[in-house]
């Protein structure tokens, strides 16, 4: 994975207003999107590097206390200014190159630091070309990958058959029990414990 540093002079307009805090990014759509100059239709998503980095962000920004408007072991929702933001609970995130890492499709592979955008060359490509390409498939998680294939395909992002042979591979050892909870946790299903979206 080659990460480089995308100059904010070749964006257009800021993410958020909400202020960043240490150990924390916002990283997926809402930074490809302003790096593409598009506008953001969909949630805000913030990762952090550990729980500490967590409670410092809704202190900093005066959520602590507030009541999310949905929550998952996962992550929690807000509604801030009228814009959805999701606050990612998964955390051990060394770095900017393992947050990027831990996504399943290299047009995710966009984060903001508060001071640096980052990107790799496979995101960067494949947003340009509107190719959707895996860069893994998460383990406990392949029915929801594959939900977002689909969800890619509808903003533009077609996957090439290499894309869908390494997710049909990611089902071959999978039992019927394993598929059954992946589809109870799926946003479609009944628990909706979603690794983020």
């Amino acid at each position: 994975m080659n990460i480089i540093e995308i100059p904010k002079t070749l964006l257009a307009g800021e993410p958020t207003d909400l202020k960043i805090t240490a150990d924390c990014w916002i990283a997926g759509g809402a930074i490809r999107n302003w790096y593409l100059g598009k506008p953001n239709k969909s949630d805000i998503d913030f990762f952090f590097a550990h729980e500490a980095a967590f409670e410092l962000f809704k202190s900093e920004n005066s959520m602590s206390g507030v009541r999310p408007i949905q929550s998952s072991k996962n992550a929690e929702t807000f509604k801030v200014n009228g814009k959805l933001i999701q606050l990612i609970r998964v955390a051990d995130y060394a770095n900017v190159e393992a947050l990027l890492d831990s996504f399943d499709f290299t047009v995710c592979q966009f984060a903001y630091d508060g001071e640096k955008v980052y990107s790799t060359v496979e995101a960067i490509t494949c947003v340009h070309r509107g190719h959707l390409m895996v860069n893994k498939i998460q383990a406990g998680y392949e029915l929801d990958s594959l939900r977002r294939a689909f969800k890619y395909a509808k903003k533009g992002f077609e996957p090439c058959w290499g894309c869908l042979k390494e997710i049909a591979d990611s089902f071959r050892d999978l039992s019927a029990d394993a598929l059954q909870q992946q589809l109870e946790i799926s946003p479609s299903g009944g628990k909706r414990v979603k690794r983020f979206d």
